[in-house]
């Protein structure tokens, strides 16, 4: 069995990331999620336009890569980015929000489209819902999101209702 397992392990683990990422690192962005009620969709599934409910705003650990630039068509320069987002789990949970695919992240007046995410960080390396052995170690750490820099005209950011 190992040390470090064991229930009150993992909660002080918890409490130490807690006041870690909203006290110390405190860097805050603004979540948005995708309306499917009111995102209109063509034969293919697809979307061009839209629609956005209003943020939730948490803190995160950001991981941002270095900028690229091309021609676009001669026209002018284009940029892109990508950046990872870290989000504690428990955060998201508190506020009833699991990011997605194509939800908005607003950081340092940039957008980011999310296009990958990975859940699979778990303390102990165990998933509290799919481990064999005692029920009582393993949790969900963080969520991963991988995104893409996005222009703000092509958002259409709409007003949320709580529920």
């Amino acid at each position: 069995m190992p040390l470090f397992d064991g229930y009150r392990d993992g909660d002080f683990f918890r409490k130490m990331n807690m006041e870690l990422i909203n006290k110390v690192i405190n860097t805050e962005v603004a979540l948005y999620q995708l309306n499917p009620d009111e995102t209109t969709k063509n034969s293919y599934d697809e979307s061009i336009n839209r629609v956005y409910y209003s943020p939730i705003k948490i803190n995160c650990l950001i991981d941002r890569n270095d900028p690229s630039f091309n021609n676009a068509n001669g026209v002018g320069v284009d940029f892109a980015q990508t950046i990872s987002f870290s989000f504690l789990y428990d955060e998201l949970e508190n506020f009833n929000f699991l990011p997605s695919t194509g939800d908005i992240v607003e950081w340092d007046n940039d957008f980011y489209e999310l296009g990958e995410i990975f859940q699979n960080e778990y303390f102990s390396g165990k998933n509290p819902k799919t481990h064999w052995g005692e029920q009582d170690t393993g949790y969900n750490v963080s969520i991963l999101c991988k995104g893409y820099k996005v222009r703000y005209t092509q958002l259409n950011i709409k007003e949320r209702t709580l529920r």
